[in-house]
């Protein structure tokens, strides 16, 4: 609202004239009339009381001007407020009205994205495939709305690159009977090698750049929707590099994660299910196995050097290896706090290396 002197110009300064006459009159004629009134004498007493009704009259009228100051500065005070209220409620509805365009913009482009992606995803072309492996990824850690899709997405794509057939990789013995029996292969000594050399070769380099973004996803607070597991089953990862991935709370059931060049260095597994899953020969060392169920996987041959496995459920089945060498190979982890064994391997193990089962000391 425009203020009353700048709307009405002419008006305001014929007021402020009128006021300033009135003043200069009551500050002569008052004091007179007051004088007048009680007929004293012209003299010094009449003069003196002269002066004191003008200065009488002069703090009276700066009294009052002062009040219609301290009004005049409350009014504007006010209006300014009231100004800047108005002024912030048009800046935030335009920037709400701007938001919204810019994530409905947003959203429009992601779902381009995603949809180029996808399509890029099954091409015939590797080079194709990887680009879209990588463009899914940007967009897993950007838009909460495909964060879960793409994980469902990737996850299926590694289930059905290559799958295993179990029990066949349940333990090295197992193998060995089952391959004898299949007439499949002769020479038993490395069964694990032979067999996989019978599936076709995997796409190593899709895998790695898939698992990847799954370990390095970003946690997202997904509106309307339950954050997924990374699930991944019935897959051959032979001699996959996962080192310093987060694993966290996933799953990998039935999956062969064996090589000699299988790498899981700091890999976090925390609270994941691995059951029947295979990690032999693979290097786990400084790995996260806490809270972790693992039933029936094997380590045979893995290097568990600084492996945690606080918490960890694990049961009586490590391939062809007989209870000395669990003992020895479980003595090179960090710690097995808490985890729950078989009695008979618990018993062994803590009879050799009781510190394993205390209470780790954080650094």
């Amino acid at each position: 609202m425009e203020p009353f002197y700048k709307k009405h110009k002419c008006w305001f300064w014929l007021i402020v004239i009128v006021i300033f006459i009135i003043i200069v009159v009551l500050i002569k004629f008052i004091p007179e009339l007051y004088i007048n009134y009680y007929s004293l004498p012209y003299d010094k007493v009449k003069l003196d009381a002269i002066r004191d009704v003008r200065l009488l009259v002069v703090q009276i009228i700066g009294g009052i001007l002062v009040i219609i100051g301290i009004w005049l500065t409350w009014k504007r005070t006010k209006a300014t407020e009231e100004l800047t209220r108005a002024t912030e409620n048009q800046v935030k509805e335009f920037a709400r009205k701007t938001d919204s365009d810019q994530n409905a913009e947003f959203e429009k482009r992601m779902l381009e994205q995603y949809a180029e992606g996808v399509k890029l995803l099954i091409h015939a072309e590797p080079y194709s495939r990887l680009a879209g492996i990588y463009a899914l990824e940007i967009i897993m850690n950007t838009s909460p709305r495909f964060h879960n899709k793409i994980i469902e997405l990737f996850c299926t794509k590694v289930n059905e690159y290559r799958k295993i057939s179990f029990p066949i990789y349940l333990s090295t013995k197992c193998e060995i009977e089952i391959l004898k029996k299949q007439n499949k292969i002769a020479d038993t000594r490395k069964p694990m090698e032979k067999l996989v050399s019978e599936y076709d070769k995997p796409m190593e380099t899709e895998l790695q750049a898939i698992l990847t973004a799954l370990g390095k996803r970003k946690s997202r607070d997904v509106e309307k929707e339950e954050k997924i597991q990374v699930d991944i089953r019935d897959a051959t990862l032979y001699n996959i590099n996962l080192s310093d991935l987060d694993f966290n709370n996933s799953v990998f059931i039935r999956v062969l994660l064996s090589g000699e060049e299988a790498k899981f260095v700091r890999t976090v597994f925390i609270d994941s299910d691995l059951r029947n899953s295979i990690f032999e020969q693979a290097d786990l060392r400084g790995a996260k196995f806490d809270g972790a169920y693992i039933l029936q996987t094997n380590f045979d041959g893995a290097n568990l050097e600084e492996a945690s496995f606080i918490g960890s459920t694990f049961k009586d089945d490590y391939g062809n290896m007989n209870i000395e060498k669990v003992v020895e190979q479980f003595s090179k982890v960090k710690t097995l706090y808490k985890a729950e064994f078989d009695q008979e391997i618990k018993m062994a193990i803590n009879d050799k290396y009781p510190e394993l089962f205390e209470k780790p000391v954080r650094n």
